[in-house]
C-alpha cells in the first residue's frame, strides 16, 4: 500500500506473478517506486508553488498502471 495524506492506494503483487525472491524489504522511491530489480509499481508527482521567497510541495499524488 502507497499512503500520501489520506489517499491509499492498495496494489495486489500476487497479480504480476513475480517470484516470492524477487520483491525488495521496501519500495523504494525516488521518481518511481521499485519493488524489484526490473519492475516499477508508479511513480509520485509532486507539484509546487513559489510561497515565502522558495518553492513548497502544493500537491503530491502516487498514479500507477497497475489500479483497476
Amino acid at each position: 500500500m502507497v499512503s500520501i495524506g489520506d489517499t491509499k492506494t492498495v496494489i495486489i503483487l500476487g497479480e504480476f506473478l513475480i517470484p516470492p525472491d524477487h520483491p525488495f524489504d521496501n519500495v523504494a522511491f525516488w521518481q518511481h517506486g521499485q519493488i524489484t530489480p526490473a519492475m516499477f509499481i508508479g511513480r509520485i508527482e509532486v507539484t509546487y508553488e513559489y510561497k515565502d521567497n522558495m518553492y513548497q510541495e502544493k500537491k503530491m499524488e502516487f498514479r500507477s498502471a497497475y489500479i483497476r
